[in-house]
């Protein structure tokens, strides 16, 4: 299959075209690390507020089985395939439901969601956190240092 790419008559084809993409891979993900980094260095600042090593540890482990979402990965299925599949990644089917309805409003959706998809993932990760740790604090009352 990659011989038939490479042996294409598009300009992006062959050994420029596959470092083209390559290129273009790994500056999305240098590209996106902020927003990713962002959301990891709340889910620290959260950690770094219980007392008991165990708490931390335990908060850690309830926001990594809400599986948070991987900023990368929902702009990738966003740009190639619609925010409608982004949508559904992350758990919104409401929004993935008018999304496909209104056909990503007439591809405008589409065009917005390049831009702010990075950052609605990561406000969905904070989301996550921010529940992770009420789950801990409810369970165990007073483990936060004062």
């Amino acid at each position: 299959m990659l011989l038939a790419y490479a042996s294409s008559s598009n300009p992006f084809t062959g050994f420029f075209g596959l470092v083209f993409i390559a290129v273009f891979v790994v500056a999305v993900i240098f590209f996106f690390r902020g927003p990713a980094k962002a959301a990891d260095n709340y889910v620290n600042a959260l950690a770094v507020q219980f007392q008991n090593p165990a708490d931390s540890a335990l908060f850690r482990n309830i926001y990594r089985t809400k599986q948070p979402k991987n900023v990368v990965v929902a702009w990738i299925l966003t740009v190639f395939l619609s925010p409608t599949i982004s949508y559904i990644y992350q758990g919104k089917w409401g929004l993935a439901v008018i999304a496909f309805l209104t056909l990503q409003g007439l591809f405008i959706w589409w065009l917005v969601s390049m831009f702010t998809m990075p950052m609605e993932v990561m406000n969905s990760n904070k989301k996550l956190a921010d529940e992770a740790f009420n789950q801990v604090m409810i369970s165990r009352p007073g483990t936060v240092a004062q």
